[in-house]
């Protein structure tokens, strides 16, 4: 869905080609849908115990994660442990906590903070990543722009705004700081197993390990064909 390629919706491409790119802008605009969807949840939901309920309902956590992360990563052509594929999954992951943080901020404004807000890292204005020692100029989209290479921007496309610039993180801080987040948790990658095969593709942040395999469910056992050749690009 977020590469866009020439070959169409299967198929690699020699990645110095141009002719496929991963879609930054559509994933930051799915991403925040996807926040304000995750927080109604937490309103209409059924809790199995009242403490569940409060406990949600004080801190109201949501956990956005991926699906098909391999398939994206062959379909732009790159061995799945080289660096440029690492660079992929690292940017891939500040877009959706960028778009996250920014709807959650937007929706704090329009119904107030999550209760225990105050005092949190955020609230003293460290994003996630400053909790790993990381400043805004080190995030991947502000790398990617010092990137000596061509590779690297042709594959990324970001929005004009931050396309040659990176995100801005700082102005995304110090609203934070003055408005809160309606959400305590945002990112939060998880196994995807069933609805990655209602998807058909790859579950979560796996590697392909296999062209063949067998799931074992509860209704019994279904094998999974997956032809891998009609990813791979070839050299003539």
């Amino acid at each position: 869905m977020f590469v866009v390629s020439k070959r169409g919706p299967h198929g690699s491409i020699d990645p110095s080609s141009g002719d496929a790119y991963f879609d930054h802008k559509l994933l930051h605009n799915i991403t925040k849908i996807i926040t304000r969807n995750l927080n109604k949840i937490i309103d209409i939901n059924k809790y199995p115990i009242e403490g569940a309920k409060q406990s949600n309902l004080r801190h109201r956590p949501i956990g956005i994660g991926v699906s098909g992360l391999a398939d994206v990563i062959l379909r732009l052509g790159f061995p799945f442990s080289s660096d440029m594929a690492k660079q992929l999954n690292e940017a891939i992951f500040e877009t959706i906590y960028h778009a996250a943080l920014e709807a959650s901020a937007e929706l704090a404004e329009e119904k107030g903070a999550y209760e225990t807000f105050p005092g949190s890292p955020a609230s003293k204005g460290e994003l996630q990543f400053n909790l790993w020692g990381m400043k805004d100029e080190e995030t991947p989209s502000h790398r990617l722009q010092n990137e000596s290479g061509d590779v690297a921007k042709i594959i990324h496309k970001y929005p004009a705004s931050v396309e040659g610039v990176g995100y801005n993180w700082s102005d995304l801080r110090s609203r934070v700081m003055k408005t809160g987040l309606r959400n305590s948790l945002l990112v939060a990658p998880m196994p995807t197993a069933s609805t990655s095969q209602v998807l058909g593709v790859n579950e979560c942040f796996e590697p392909f390990v296999s062209n063949l395999y067998l799931r074992r469910v509860k209704a019994g056992e279904v094998s999974l064909l997956l032809l891998l050749h009609q990813y791979v690009y070839l050299h003539f």
